[in-house]
């Protein structure tokens, strides 16, 4: 094996191996279109699966898993922990028997996992090393090996293109998955390198800016290769509830962030014990801690336990949803959403997620360089701006504290018949849907309310509404507020929405 991968540790015997490093690229973006027929295809035509055998089982496993191919995803996973044994592999495997239900078994290869020393924010790691690497050429190399600085670039693009697999035991991640997808789009368009040095020196400097720029949107891991969480995770399941918020306060404490406070809020509300709940949601507050998901825990325990609410991002959330049809006030026309959205299927990829029961797209479609989505971000950011003039009035944590600075995160939401997105919240300050079409008229499947995710009710009733959703339709509300898109019932035509945050700079 050692000798198969010696390019790995020798850049000079790299050098043939661009060609492959193109075609693993490509495999997976076919992935990320959901195009897995086509992949598999070139996955089983691909020539050097043993010397890239960690990506081509990665990648076989994504597809296994897309198709719910279970036994074969399983083969992948044990091929992969029994060639690579890294702690990425024992959690690989752990995650594939959490799915599978056998905890027991899953809590061995989590703790194989952890022995192994696992890398805090491996995305995060690769785009620093891919930083030290280009500067390198500039500083250190006598000679500049423009080979050498292609192959690093190919290198790193398979490594961010990989971070973006969906499988069975690892889901996607929204926000991370976003942010590489923007990264690469951006990278996309600086990574053609030239025979003159001085071309490239220039290049490097431009690709460098662009790192340095984007690092900020990766100090939060879109990896999932935390088994303190994942441990945390399997004695919720088990209804061991204070094991579980003490892995969670250990994964907050290996990723030296507050990321997993949702989690210890979610395990002391279903062990009904709200001391420490309030404790922990006090210290938040104290601490200027601004977590959405919290914001929703809270809110919602505080309506089963009738106590006051010590953590909220607006009192009685339920009043801030801003709904209004476009074409009707004659802001928009009929015209201008159907080019919009040729635009938006035309010049983006998609996915298949776990909360999507559908597709939703990559990237930032805000980011489109074309004329409809200038006008459509316009209309987007005034009607936010009349939005919060609406609740001026308001003492709001939302209100007193809008942001100064914000951009638009929009990405659209493509449902066939049964299609449907489950109960989930945003992480941003505002979040919005615009309807761009939908056959069934008058159709409320739209649901807001207080309910987070999974957690029992400890009384029957909690605010709750359903709105009515058309072509045009525009519709506000706090990102703190958890909502759901019922199953789509029309089986002729596709329901497209466009999705959004507004997000503080």
């Amino acid at each position: 094996m050692k000798s198969k991968l010696k390019f790995q540790n020798n850049m000079n015997d790299a050098f043939k191996y661009k060609r492959e490093f193109n075609y693993l690229i490509k495999t997976i973006g076919l992935c990320k279109r959901g195009k897995l027929k086509e992949a598999r295809k070139k996955l089983n035509n691909f020539k050097s699966k043993d010397v890239f055998k960690k990506y081509y089982l990665n990648i076989l496993y994504s597809i296994n898993s897309h198709n719910n191919l279970i036994k074969d995803a399983q083969k992948n996973c044990q091929e992969l922990a029994k060639n690579f044994k890294t702690s990425f592999s024992y959690n690989l495997l752990g995650n594939f028997h959490k799915f599978k239900k056998n905890y027991k078994l899953a809590e061995i290869y989590y703790n194989k996992s952890i022995k192994l020393n696992p890398k805090i924010n491996k995305t995060l790691i690769d785009i620093k090393n891919y930083r030290k690497d280009i500067k390198k050429y500039i500083k250190v190399e006598k000679k500049f090996n423009i080979e050498k600085l292609e192959f690093t670039t190919l290198e790193f693009i398979l490594k961010m293109n990989l971070s973006q697999l969906v499988t069975i035991s690892r889901p996607h991640f929204a926000k991370g998955y976003t942010n590489i997808e923007n990264l690469l789009n951006q990278l996309s368009n600086l990574k053609k390198f030239s025979k003159s040095r001085s071309k490239n020196l220039l290049l490097i400097k431009k690709i460098d800016f662009l790192l340095k720029k984007n690092i900020k949107n990766f100090l939060i891991s879109p990896d999932y290769d935390n088994p303190y969480f994942n441990l945390g995770t399997i004695n919720d399941k088990t209804f061991n509830y204070k094991k579980a918020a003490n892995w969670f306060l250990k994964s907050n404490l290996f990723e030296k962030n507050e990321r997993y406070n949702k989690n210890i809020l979610e395990v002391l509300y279903k062990d009904n014990n709200k001391k420490k709940f309030i404790n922990h949601i006090k210290k938040f507050k104290k601490r200027r801690v601004r977590d959405f998901s919290a914001y929703a825990i809270s809110n919602f325990a505080s309506n089963q336990w009738n106590i006051k609410n010590y953590y909220q991002f607006c009192d009685e959330p339920m009043n801030f949803i801003y709904n209004e049809n476009l074409i009707n006030k004659k802001i928009i026309s009929k015209k201008f959403v159907k080019s919009l959205e040729k635009v938006i299927i035309n010049f983006s990829n998609h996915t298949k997620t776990p909360v999507v029961i559908g597709y939703k797209s990559l990237g930032n479609l805000i980011e489109i360089k074309n004329k409809r989505i200038l006008e459509f971000k316009k209309i987007i950011v005034s009607r936010l701006l009349n939005y919060r003039k609406n609740f001026s009035n308001s003492q709001s944590e939302m209100i007193k504290n809008w942001p100064k600075k914000f951009g638009i995160n929009a990405w659209y939401i493509k449902l066939k018949k049964g299609g449907e997105v489950t109960s989930h919240i945003h992480h941003g300050w505002i979040s919005g849907v615009f309807y761009i079409k939908k056959q069934s008229l008058n159709t409320k499947d739209l649901e807001i309310s207080y309910k987070y995710k999974n957690l029992p009710s400890f009384k029957k009733k909690y605010p709750k509404i359903n709105l009515k959703t058309d072509e045009g339709r525009l519709i506000l509300f706090p990102s703190s507020l958890p909502h759901r898109v019922l199953p789509y019932a029309d089986g002729k035509t596709e329901r497209i929405s466009i999705a959004f945050d507004m997000v503080p700079h």
